[in-house]
């Protein structure tokens, strides 16, 4: 009995003993697996954009590892070739804690010494489990710098983000007191999370929320107040129909500007039933005319008139480009819709929604015939909105009211005592406006 009691005794201190250099070790594939990982994604989604090992020491219970992100085509933007981070991580007996440092670039540097007395803001801390999930958080203290003649106080935050093994999931959360500039602008309460699974590198399920409790212009005339501005999206892939929504919400408790005041104010937008690879494609075109047009930019951004020059003759080539990726997405069930529309105004309350939908696959050659014949759009889409408005803001104008179409017979709005009503939908092969059939020829 005693040997077995020091057989595992002794096969407990080995474990001890050996765990910091496994955890270290472990660490180390880790770290180069997720650079890696990074690199992939960042190809994958055409940036220009990378991060690089330059040094890696590891012993039996620290190391070191000096790694950079370079940053491509944004260092003629940004002034910033490269951010160096260098890491200094403790290995445990379930992990590996380091602590990141951005003291050897020279910008940061410069920052800490001649504008903050030394003291650096920034504190990133990562832990690393024996699963490979990553655990990275990010505080930031207060500090004040002087920026165009007026002080820029920067508020605490924090950031903390939970990568997955293969960063097939990403979670996310911070806060941040905000900031504020002299006596024009305060900004403050803002807050955020995300949780995401990866489906590919353009497509993820999940959700994410962001919210500012409170933003004043004071400089702007006149001046701006906002309180409580709210926004949401999510993304849903549906495997069996191989489709991909997207939806964003938006809300804000009150917007003064001057006289005009809007108060609970609420739109959910979605685009739902997207064909998946028409919308990976369409993602892809979109990032490679956003990354040559910001290759653009940072060539000629001492010219104005050589950036316009040159913006302009892309614009032709970029419209083509999407056109041709935009028509893989318009496909039956693809479906725009805007709901829950509501905002008080001094004038009186609106509220709204709308639907519109494609029934079959088109091509953008296939819409052309609808100018000369409309009654093919009833073939084509689904249709149903509802609007409801103070009928004040008509004013004295009668093309609320006055039917705009030979085959119309109302307007586009109806009275109804203190409101301007709106409704329509397709219905049976036909479109219906205010209750009434609209004849398209």
């Amino acid at each position: 009995m005693k040997k077995v009691v020091l057989a595992v005794l002794l096969i407990g201190i080995a474990v001890i003993l050996g765990a910091p250099f496994a955890n270290g070790v472990l660490m180390e594939r880790v770290v180069r697996q997720a650079c890696s990982d990074i690199n992939s994604m960042y190809a994958d989604a055409g940036q220009d954009l990378s991060v690089e090992i330059t040094d890696y020491q590891r012993g039996y219970r620290t190391s070191r590892i000096k790694w950079k992100i370079m940053l491509g085509r944004h260092e003629k933007l940004y002034g910033i070739k490269e951010i160096i981070v260098v890491d200094e991580a403790k290995h445990g007996l379930t992990g590996v804690i380091s602590k990141s440092s951005l003291a050897e670039n020279l910008w940061f540097a410069d920052l800490v010494g001649k504008q903050l007395d030394g003291k650096n803001p920034v504190d990133i801390t990562t832990r690393c489990n024996l699963l490979g999930h990553i655990d990275s958080m990010v505080a930031l203290d207060a500090f004040s710098v002087q920026s165009g003649g007026d002080l820029l106080t920067i508020k605490p935050g924090k950031i903390t983000t939970t990568f997955s093994k293969g960063l097939k999931s990403i979670a996310s959360q911070g806060s941040w007191d905000g900031f504020t500039v002299g006596d024009q602008i305060d900004l403050g309460g803002i807050s955020f999370e995300a949780n995401m699974e990866m489906v590919s590198t353009y497509i993820w399920n999940g959700d994410g929320s962001f919210t500012v409790a409170y933003a004043k212009a004071m400089a702007e005339q006149p001046p701006v107040d906002v309180s409580n501005f709210k926004c949401g999206f999510t993304m849903d892939f549906e495997e069996s129909g191989n489709t991909v929504s997207v939806g964003a919400d938006y809300g804000v408790d009150r917007f003064v500007t001057g006289e005009q005041r809007i108060e609970d104010a609420f739109v959910r937008i979605g685009v739902n039933r997207i064909d998946a690879r028409g919308y990976e494609n369409l993602v892809k075109v979109y990032t490679q005319i956003l990354n040559a047009s910001m290759s653009t930019m940072a060539q000629a951004q001492d010219d104005p008139e050589k950036m316009q020059a040159a913006m302009q003759k892309q614009m032709l080539s970029n419209g083509m480009q999407l056109m041709a990726a935009f028509e893989k997405i318009l496909k039956n069930g693809l479906e725009i819709r805007i709901s829950d529309l509501k905002a008080s105004l001094p004038q009186g309350q609106i509220t709204g929604r709308i639907a519109l939908g494609l029934k079959k696959d088109m091509t953008m050659a296939q819409f052309i015939p609808i100018i000369g014949q409309p009654s093919l759009a009833l073939d084509i889409f689904s249709l149903q909105s509802d609007m409801r408005l103070p009928a004040v803001l008509a004013g004295d104008d009668p093309r609320w009211f006055t039917p705009l179409y030979p085959g119309m017979q109302t307007g586009l709005f109806e009275k109804n005592g203190d409101h301007m009503v709106h409704n329509a939908e397709t219905r049976e092969g036909k479109l219906y406006l205010n209750g009434q059939e609209v004849i398209l020829n």
